[in-house]
């Protein structure tokens, strides 16, 4: 019997075509639905939550393939999944978190303390205060970083805190130039590389305000020497498939040749390196990421290898282009599977 999947997204469906296409090819139960779409009333016996008069709870799977900034909307359904049993991806979803601050942070949870006593419903296994579904996926940099740091996977040495702080410790800790990331960055973006006092005293002066008003936060980072970046892309703890890009600030400490900067290589990776393949499923499943997109930078004068980050909700279109992989049913196969 085929399983039934849903796929919801924060935005509109059009892009989930090929996975309305793939699915007929494949004789599988998908439905693509948007988080706008979401819906539920009380007062009327059990309150379900509802996609377009279809309950969420009457499907095997629910993929979440992006949130955006639906985190309500995410935490809504991923409580009502919970409470009935249904089978969440990504597996973050579908376990409670040893860090607490995936739920809002210490802050909010010592804030929830007083509240929850008495009421077992938002409480569970051994007295955290923890509420179902409150998880923010993707997760901010910082617990990225921490998470990984924990499961012994190397990335790039890391300070987190006010920028202020950053501007006093960065560059004793790593020397100019290091890079600074917003913790909430996507996609490249929300990314600096000062080179000197002068430039990260600017970077001080522009951010510190941010901090306060949006709530921004940032983290420091060691420059590694790395001249290619290469993304793989893990389904279900399984390396399918890999690409390899020039990295941003490789002319820094790249020597010319004929006068010219070597060109940066943009192509598959075929085979996946052993150690990248390795490395990439380690990290996703320690951050419980059952399909994401991990990239590896290789120091180039050591070979050490790190993980730069983990993209929950990665983007493929170059992955199919370079590897001609059909991810959609890659996703489909695998989601079905379990």
């Amino acid at each position: 019997m085929n399983k039934k999947i849903l796929i919801v997204v924060g935005g509109g469906t059009k892009h989930l075509g090929p996975f309305v296409e793939a699915a007929g090819e494949m004789g599988l139960l998908v439905d693509c639905v948007s988080f706008s779409d979401l819906e539920f009333k009380t007062g009327e016996g059990e309150t379900r939550i509802m996609f377009k008069g279809s309950d969420a709870a009457g499907y095997d799977i629910v993929y979440l393939r992006l949130i955006g900034k639906r985190y309500e909307d995410a935490a809504i359904l991923v409580y009502y999944l919970r409470q009935k049993g249904i089978r969440i991806v990504d597996q973050i979803y579908n376990s409670i978190q040893e860090n607490p601050t995936i739920y809002g942070g210490d802050e909010l949870n010592a804030d929830m303390s007083s509240s929850l006593k008495g009421n077992p419903a938002l409480l569970e296994r051994g007295g955290r205060h923890e509420r179902d579904g409150i998880i923010r996926v993707p997760l901010p940099k910082s617990i990225e970083a921490k998470m990984l740091a924990d499961a012994h996977l190397p990335l790039p040495k890391t300070y987190f805190g006010r920028m202020k702080m950053i501007a006093l410790a960065a560059p004793k800790l790593f020397g100019f130039p290091f890079v600074i990331k917003s913790t909430t960055g996507k996609q490249g973006h929300g990314v600096w590389s000062p080179t000197n006092s002068e430039e990260l005293n600017k970077m001080v002066e522009e951010f510190t305000p941010l901090e306060k008003t949006t709530n921004v936060r940032f983290i420091a980072q060691e420059f590694v020497k790395a001249s290619q970046r290469n993304r793989v892309f893990v389904i279900g703890g399984r390396a399918i498939a890999a690409i390899t890009r020039p990295t941003r600030w490789r002319k820094r400490f790249q020597e010319k040749v004929a006068g010219e900067y070597q060109e940066g290589v943009k192509s598959a990776l075929n085979p996946i390196p052993k150690a990248d393949a390795e490395l990439a499923v380690s990290a996703a499943n320690a951050l419980g990421i059952d399909i994401g997109g991990v990239d590896i930078i290789t120091d180039d004068a050591t070979g050490k290898k790190y993980i730069l980050e983990v993209n929950s909700a990665p983007r493929w279109d170059s992955i199919k282009k370079d590897t001609g992989i059909n991810v959609e049913k890659e996703i489909l196969k695998y989601l079905s599977s379990i």
